[in-house]
């Protein structure tokens, strides 16, 4: 289940004897477990709470689980270590959690979590499955009008456009978004957060980066767009990642290019403000253009990772220079 169908639950007052916390999105992911938490045991009973780190085994989980709580209605176990998810089908470590979840102790709530996304195809992932919560990272306009709920909960206010612009600087990753907020809202102090606040204190991811090298490249600017890449580079931005960056955009514009009549939601992965930027971008190339530009990057990146171009910084400048 997704996190608003979790949260749902908990306020219907329904409280699963075991869940798999798992996703890209990590930030919403400790919110959640802490979330959880809260609601189950507001008593907040340190002698009721347990976390079992790497090396737990199968039959340390199951006797802490059965453990009556002390203090609070619900006992609460965690389980964090890595090594769990190599656990084989016919593993002791597994049998041992099979038994437990076929009779759960009703007073314990036993939580696996799993930094990024469990792999589907473990043991252990199939016995968890029935109380998996995913938690993957929010689209652009999602995480725009999740910075101005954060802003708002913290005295603060952003407007919309740069809340727009602060996703699309530094991407969708909570965590990332929430710290860039957190100085944001220090630096603007009594003022709503603008754009010219996010162009000026926002650390700018390297999407964002080549995006910028991209819109001057579309605009006849070859000077701006070299010093852009320039800056990028000083600023040790590694050479393959640009690249793989603009190849992946400048694929995106031909895809738009080429196929404007396309559910181009569905086939590029994005909607709301980034798709409009998109499409505005690849009308500024003809498709002709575009082709040869995503030929050339394909070129340049088989060049680098076979050893047989020059500088990876100086050649991928070269190429800038010429796609136009």
């Amino acid at each position: 289940m997704e996190v608003r169908e979790f949260t749902a639950e908990l306020k219907l007052g329904t409280v699963r004897p075991f869940y798999l916390f798992h996703g890209e999105e990590q930030y919403a992911a400790e919110k959640t477990l802490r979330h959880l938490y809260n609601t189950v045991q507001p008593e907040n009973s340190e002698a009721d709470r347990e976390t079992l780190e790497e090396g737990v085994t199968g039959a340390a989980v199951k006797a802490s689980c059965q453990a009556l709580p002390w203090i609070a209605k619900y006992r609460l176990v965690t389980v964090r270590g890595e090594g769990v998810w190599k656990w084989k089908a016919d593993s002791s470590d597994l049998n041992h959690i099979k038994s437990y979840i076929e009779s759960p102790n009703s007073s314990c709530v036993l939580v696996f979590y799993c930094r990024g996304r469990a792999d589907a195809r473990t043991a252990l992932y199939k016995l968890l499955k029935p109380g998996e919560v995913h938690c993957e990272p929010l689209s652009p306009g999602e995480a725009s009008a999740w910075l101005q709920r954060q802003a708002k909960a913290r005295g603060g206010e952003i407007q919309r456009g740069a809340a727009q612009l602060l996703v699309e600087s530094a991407g969708c990753d909570l965590w990332t978004l929430h710290n860039e907020l957190d100085k944001l809202l220090a630096y603007a102090g009594a003022n709503p957060i603008s754009e010219p606040d996010v162009k000026q204190i926002a650390t700018h991811s390297v999407t964002y980066k080549v995006y910028n090298i991209i819109d001057a490249l579309a605009e006849g600017r070859r000077a701006q767009a070299a010093t852009l890449l320039a800056t990028a580079l000083a600023e040790r931005e590694e050479p393959i990642y640009l690249l793989a960056a603009m190849a992946r955009q400048f694929h995106q514009l031909l895809c738009a290019r080429m196929s404007p009549g396309a559910d181009l939601e569905s086939l590029l992965g994005v909607r709301g403000f980034v798709l409009t930027k998109i499409k505005k971008q690849a009308a500024r190339f003809t498709p002709e253009q575009l082709q040869g530009i995503v030929t050339k990057l394909a070129e340049l990146d088989v060049a680098i990772k076979s050893g047989k171009g020059r500088d990876a910084g100086a050649a991928l400048e070269g190429c800038v220079g010429s796609v136009i």
